[in-house]
């Protein structure tokens, strides 16, 4: 089955409650990072793949943090309550009224700014976060090897740490240490500084004289017993925190536990070793986490602990008693609709012959299925993670993180078992078994056969009709093939190495470089290869053994597409074909199709990450959130593992099955003027519009020219075009998709000719920016509000005409008005019989002839004359509360709450309250010129866009800092219109203060003020 022109995205399987306002212990949580409690006992969650930080109140009740969304890598409390969160490659503050702002980071991925102010500083990874009771901000900058320290004033300085990473330093000065990736950080009540020097598996000491010490690790493997010297203790370091008492607790990766150093002793604190959940209610000792990401305690020595995978946070009270504060298992629904169930993260989907969907419902360690009836069950796998169960029932045997699945036609079900590096077959009856891997992580060895080898890593399955199943051993850069009914194995594709290259196409596949093959596919023999890191799919022939390229030029990510498929980018995470010939592929956040004729293009999803469009026309409004396991079933929905947002998604085809007239029937009109367009909408078999389906238009009867012969339907499934008349009687369009078609009737004459209106004339110098600056600025610039002086544009007494956004943009011919400037036809805002408010299109620097035309493109259109003006790259000017006789005027500009700003009384009925330092405002302008995104004249900006040029700002004669233009650039929303979000430096004057915006080198007019206190 061929690619389908229209697909309808749904959800087949997964809910996602994430439980605000109700129990913090029947929350969702999603790879949560950090913790942190406040003196009266909230709690503070940095849920990171929620990309939100939770609150749980005292009462047990969770809710999400408005201000600040991303993913959260730590978070920390000052005193007053504002929590400090590190966030990508900054470090923010969230004030308890939900004000975010930058405290740490210019964006950029490097090392600069000690000394200087830490907002223009760069850092390599900001992990980890601490502050201390006189609000300095203590930050783990990893990948440069350093902990810097940022005080109130917002100076940064390195406070350990030197170029370079290594091991160095004890007994001296931090400045002069070497560090290794450090990632935690912590504070005791005396304010020495802990952190986890990650590389080096210690935790290091930062006391309050500077000096460095090692507290706990040791680099001699691997003697870590209880009640020994923390410093002679083998640890292979996580989060590290303190408690009121002084007592050091680390997280071990190494032994799976919790650790406590208490004067300098080490003992075990928390956790049994085992990976799991387990221990809530009982000794702290019994239980089981997996992966610990975060640790913190509060003034009443408790313990909180982020158990990362297992997506809660757990408290051990001083008594050791440990029990879960938020957070629930992502696992619910077997018996139930599946649309209704709790997955964890899925990521291989495959179907069988009878439209049964197979999954691997990873972080849930379970296989699971959804039934014809649309309900769901686990196949295998108890939740717990481990190796266990084989010859027995699969529903009892343990799996740990399994991924990547396929199924034979008798409905065996293979899957990988990923952490046990082995390959694990369900049999239709149930029965689970390994059929490849020894579970050791080593290269493979064909010579010891599928079940006594071991494997690196294995990124994909497939299992072809003659029963062979073939693997991906990613890091050994190999493809095998195992024959099932013998555990023969062979290298069928790739050199192998540890480093992988890419060579050998049009020659055998086992002679051929690979680097990191990932997911496979089977069809008609031909085995297909996401060769990941060379960024191409290739294909092996069965009956010549030779591999070539079917995708991909060896350049990431996602162009190319409506091309050829071998000259575009490809990104390959998932293969699945569709039984004719194509090929479909997921990538990061979306679904491709690769057609017979070798032609690629996009179905759904795109560059963005998230959860939308479900229930309507797939597309770039679908939105994923890695895009993992796809497969195709028999009625062509084609499934996609969204692993990161926990369902199993499909799209659905949606060819059309009916055409209606949306607009445009029974019209009358004139020759040579443009009727209303014609508008059909298409619906698909789905009952949901069509989108991207052509509808040809052609003219039937009568006479007219068409703007377009055919157009593809949009995400409402709609479709038009305008016709023209070319002569009178009756005009029939009719437009055809398919079967359906649609027919549209109009009346049409010739047009009444009347004599000519008076000639329209523009006023010299008729021409200002609508900032009416006193005198008015007379040069335009493109996206400039601009007005035209003069007379007869309309008939004399005629009633002013305001324009609206039709079709999202202003026309540029309204109540039969033109103006053009530079050749160019200008959207136009109103227009009356003295003036017409333009916005100036894209012109050339320089002189630029201006013109306005009555009665425009008909054949009584009356030219006005010519006035030249001076067009500049940009024409900076604000705009006014009010306009003043002796041109100083208060500039507009709001505060955050949305008040005015200005002098208390100076405008009467508007409160006014005058500016003070620190504060941030929004003030509106005109004529900043060209911005980036770049902007078309006449539509509303979609969003925020940066002006081109530099901009400067001055109040009062102060210059502001370039951390203090917190923004310059289009309005969103807005035509026209630009806005400046700046914060009010300290040192300003009180009083009105001149205020000057520069854009490049054009200034505004000197009479704006900003009144300050």
């Amino acid at each position: 089955m061929q690619a389908q022109v229209s697909w309808v995205s749904r959800t087949v399987a997964g809910t996602f409650p994430i439980g605000d306002g109700g129990p913090a212990v029947s929350a969702l949580l999603e790879q949560p990072q950090a913790v942190a409690a406040d003196t009266a006992g909230n709690l503070y969650i940095a849920d990171g793949g929620n990309g939100v930080i939770r609150k749980v109140s005292t009462n047990g009740v969770i809710t999400s943090l408005a201000g600040y969304s991303g993913f959260i890598y730590d978070l920390k409390l000052d005193t007053a309550g504002n929590l400090y969160v590190a966030g990508g490659n900054r470090a923010y503050k969230l004030t308890q009224a939900g004000v975010v702002t930058a405290v740490a980071g210019n964006g950029a991925y490097s090392f600069s700014g000690d000394g200087g102010p830490a907002t223009s500083a760069a850092f390599n990874g900001i992990y980890a976060l601490a502050i201390d009771a006189n609000n300095n901000l203590y930050i783990c900058d990893s990948n440069n090897h350093r902990v810097r320290k940022v005080t109130p004033d917002g100076i940064v300085q390195t406070i350990a740490g030197l170029s370079g990473k290594g091991f160095s330093g004890d007994g001296g000065p931090a400045t002069n240490s070497l560090l290794n990736y450090p990632r935690h950080i912590a504070l005791d009540s005396s304010g020495n500084i802990y952190i986890n020097d990650y590389n080096n598996n210690r935790v290091r000491k930062i006391a309050t004289d500077g000096t460095i010490t090692t507290v706990a690790g040791s680099n001699l493997c691997c003697s870590s017993p209880n009640g020994g010297l923390a410093t002679n203790a083998y640890l292979y370091t996580g989060p590290v925190t303190t408690d009121p008492a002084g007592n050091i607790y680390i997280w071990d990766y190494f032994s799976g536990k919790i650790r406590r150093v208490t004067n300098g002793v080490i003992g075990d604190f928390a956790g049994n070793g085992t990976v799991g959940f387990a221990g809530d209610g009982g000794n702290a000792s019994s239980a089981r986490f997996s992966n610990v990401t975060g640790l913190g305690t509060d003034s009443q020595n408790n313990l909180y602990i982020v158990d990362a995978d297992n997506e809660r946070i757990r408290k051990v009270t001083p008594d050791n008693t440990i029990s879960t504060v938020a957070g629930r298992a992502h696992f619910g629904g077997d018996g139930g609709p599946a649309t209704s169930a709790l997955l964890h993260r899925p990521y291989g989907v495959a179907t069988a012959a009878d439209g049964t969907i197979y999954f691997t419902d990873t972080v849930n360690h379970r296989v699971r299925k959804i039934g014809i009836d649309g309900k769901i069950s686990t196949i295998a796998g108890t939740g717990d993670p481990g190796f266990a169960g084989d010859n027995g029932p699969a529903t009892a045997a343990l799996l740990s993180y399994p991924d990547s699945i396929a199924i034979d036609a008798a409905a065996n079900v293979y899957v990988v078992d990923q952490s046990q590096l082995r390959v694990r077959k369900i049999a239709a009856s149930g029965t689970i078994t390994t059929i490849a891997g020894s579970g050791r992580l080593a290269y493979s060895n064909d010579s010891q056969g599928a079940l006594g080898s071991g494997f690196l890593y294995i990124g994909g399955i497939a299992v072809d009709a003659t029963g062979s199943l073939y693997l991906s051993e990613s890091l050994n850069n190999k493809v095998k093939k195992i024959v099932l009914a013998t555990g023969v194995m062979a290298t069928y594709a790739g050199l192998g190495g540890a480093v992988g290259d890419f060579s050998g196409d049009g020659g055998s596949a086992t002679a051929a470089k690979l680097n990191v093959p990932g997911a496979l596919a089977v069809d008609s023999g031909i085995l297909f290869i996401a060769d990941t890191l060379n960024y191409r799919i290739r294909k092996v022939d069965p009956a010549t053994g030779a591999i070539t390229t079917v995708a991909g030029t060896g350049a990431c990510c996602t162009l190319g597409d409506d091309g050829r498929a071998t000259q575009a980018r490809v990104n390959p995470y998932g293969l699945a074909p569709d039984g004719n010939g194509g090929l479909w592929l997921t990538d990061a956040y979306g679904v491709r199709f690769i057609a017979a004729d070798g032609t690629i293009r996009r179905v759904a999803g795109g560059t963005t990450a998230g959860y939308a469009g479900d229930d309507s026309p797939a597309g770039g409004n679908t939105e994923y959130a890695s895009t993992n396991g796809i497969a195709v079933t028999r009625t062509g929905d084609v499934l996609i593992a969204d692993t990161d947002n926990s369902r199993i998604r499909k799209l659905q085809p949606n060819d059309p099955a009916r055409m209606d007239i949306v607009s445009g029937n029974n019209q009358t009109g004139t020759t040579g003027t443009a009727l209303q367009s014609f508008i059909v909408k298409v619906t698909g078999k789905a009952t949901v519009p069509a989108m991207g389906v052509p509808v040809t238009f052609a003219v039937t009867a009568g006479g007219a020219t068409l703007s377009a012969a055919s157009t593809p339907t949009d995400i409402n499934g709609q479709a038009g075009v305008l016709a023209t008349p070319t002569k009178a009687g009756t005009l029939t369009v009719t437009a055809t998709s398919g079967t359906y078609s649609a027919t549209f009737t109009a009346s049409i004459k010739d047009p009444v000719v009347t004599p000519p209106a008076d000639v329209p004339v523009i006023s010299a110098g008729g021409i200002g920016q609508n900032g009416f600056s006193v005198p008015p600025v007379q040069s335009i610039s493109a996206g400039a509000i601009t007005t035209i002086y003069g007379s007869k544009f309309l008939a004399d007494g005629a009633p002013v005409a305001v324009n609206q956004v039709s079709g999202g943009k202003l026309s540029t011919n309204f109540s039969g008005v033109c103006v053009t400037v530079g050749g160019v036809q200008a959207p136009i805002f109103a227009v009356a019989a003295t003036q017409v408010t333009i916005e100036v299109p894209e012109v050339t620097a320089g002189s630029v002839p201006v013109q306005v035309l009555r009665n425009c493109g008909t054949a009584t259109e009356q030219k006005s004359n010519v006035l030249t003006a001076t067009a500049q790259s940009a024409t900076p000017e604000f705009l006014y509360l009010q306009a003043n006789a002796d041109g100083k005027n208060p500039v507009a500009a709001v505060g955050v709450a949305g008040e005015f700003i200005g002098a208390p009384g100076s405008i009467p009925g508007v409160t006014l309250r005058p500016a003070l330092a620190g504060d941030v405002l929004v003030v509106y302008a005109l004529g900043f010129g060209a911005t980036s995104p770049a902007q078309t004249t006449g539509i509303p900006a979609a969003g925020i866009a940066q002006t081109a040029q530099p901009v400067t700002v001055s109040i009062g004669g102060v210059t502001l800092a370039d951390s203090d233009v917190l923004y310059a650039g289009a309005s969103p929303y807005f035509i026209g219109l630009y806005q400046l979000n700046l914060r009010v430096p300290a040192g300003v004057p009180s009083g009105n203060q001149p205020m000057i915006v520069k854009v490049g080198a054009n200034q505004s007019p000197s009479g704006g003020y900003l009144a300050i206190q």
